[in-house]
């Protein structure tokens, strides 16, 4: 027996508003789930070990041309887990596996009206060897709470705001500088980033979010929920009921990881939970 790190992981989609579908795409460490037309969906799992992935995507799938993240991600999970390369180099593979749908993507909707409705994006947080790090593209935000510091991981969308309140630019820059970033997003040409490498604390919460989810929930709301001391399911769950209750038009999707001591490590291998549907119709 020896003490481990447990992470609890929760995930909870609900379709937007102004969505005839829910596109958002949740990997849970093996398990993928996408409820499309279902109104609200959740799945929970723990995971003793020392290895695992969750990430959230969107818009990164293209039936007609047979382009897909979810079948590169299945890949990605297979061979991550068994590997035993070092986090830099997995991440290395993650960024590869992100760009490559990106770029085809990208290359069969030049010309047409959809390019910017698309708007792919993807967010995923790897944990491998007491490490973690992670992937971003485009809209998706993943978000830290270490102690009293909160901020996202990879993409800083506040970055214009922030060099404008410590009088670094002017608020002429600032607009500029914003623009840039949206009409980066507008037409799907942002680069996939990673994080630096971290080493994995317990106390420490991440949030992966949706768009949609980030765009109707004030940060301050966030930092509330995901500091609050209740389980990942409960924040995760709160986070999309605040989301819809401000009306939230686009998909609101919230993966709450949050990384904890799990005392004397047993010898079972856990599994999901729970994994719930629930439509209007049901």
């Amino acid at each position: 027996m020896e003490n481990t790190i447990k992470i609890s992981f929760s995930a909870v989609t609900h379709i937007g508003t102004a969505r005839a579908v829910n596109e958002n795409k949740v990997f849970a460490n093996g398990r993928f789930f996408y409820p499309v037309t279902a109104d609200y969906a959740q799945i929970s799992l723990e995971v003793n070990d020392g290895k695992c992935f969750f990430a959230l995507s969107e818009g990164m799938e293209d039936e007609e041309s047979g382009i897909s993240l979810t079948s590169d991600l299945k890949k990605f999970h297979q061979k991550a887990m068994a590997s035993s390369k070092d986090i830099h180099v997995k991440l290395d593979d993650l960024v590869q596996c992100v760009e490559q749908t990106s770029n085809l993507l990208h290359s069969v909707s030049l010309g047409e009206d959809d390019i910017r409705e698309r708007k792919p994006s993807f967010s995923g947080v790897l944990v491998d060897g007491g490490n973690i790090a992670a992937v971003n593209l485009g809209n998706c935000r993943i978000y830290k709470l270490e102690g009293d510091t909160f901020k996202l991981l990879v993409n800083d969308y506040k970055r214009a705001e922030r060099l404008l309140k410590m009088g670094i630019i002017s608020n002429e820059q600032a607009e500029i500088l914003a623009g840039k970033q949206q009409t980066l997003m507008d037409e799907g040409r942002l680069n996939v980033k990673k994080s630096d490498v971290n080493p994995l604390r317990e106390g420490t919460v991440y949030l992966i979010c949706s768009n949609g989810l980030a765009e109707a929930v004030n940060e301050d709301i966030i930092y509330d929920i995901i500091g609050s001391n209740t389980g990942a399911d409960e924040a995760a769950s709160r986070l999309v009921e605040e989301a819809i209750k401000n009306d939230a038009q686009d998909n609101a999707t919230a993966l709450v990881i949050k990384v904890e001591s799990a005392g004397e490590r047993q010898n079972v291998v856990p599994g999901p939970r729970t994994t719930q549907y629930r439509s209007a119709t049901s």
